[in-house]
């Protein structure tokens, strides 16, 4: 038995856990791909499973493959993902989008520039 094939079998049995369903309901609910006694073995982390179950089992139960998988997202995968959800919105959205982006980044302003205010406020104190 390797790690992964321990890793995803004990996460997939998380997820039947979550849902409080049985090993047959889980086959069921993926149309049957496997059988009960294979979804036992992998759960087990004794027999790997398929990219095509692995699919089936994220769009079914609407796992994020990064979890299933035991994966880190990286940057990059976020501001797509990020990007992706922007460009869905209408015109209207975008521009609520756009002026809290720019809300956050001037706050962020502000803070960083009063944390510098009492930083040289102390500096004076201190040669004073």
């Amino acid at each position: 038995m390797n790690n992964f094939n321990i890793s995803l079998g004990n996460k997939i049995k998380e997820i039947r856990n979550n849902l409080k369903i049985s090993q047959e309901e889980f086959c069921n609910l993926i149309d049957n791909k496997i059988s009960r006694s294979n979804l036992s073995k992998i759960e087990m982390g004794k027999i790997s499973t398929t990219t095509e179950l692995i699919k089936i089992i994220i769009e079914t139960f609407n796992i994020s493959p990064y979890y299933l998988l035991d994966l880190k997202e990286d940057n990059y995968t976020i501001e797509m993902e990020s990007i992706k959800n922007y460009n869905k919105l209408n015109e209207r959205d975008k521009i609520k989008v756009e002026t809290y982006i720019d809300f956050l980044l001037l706050e962020k302003d502000q803070e960083l520039s009063t944390s510098m205010n009492i930083e040289g406020d102390d500096t004076n104190k201190k040669s004073s």
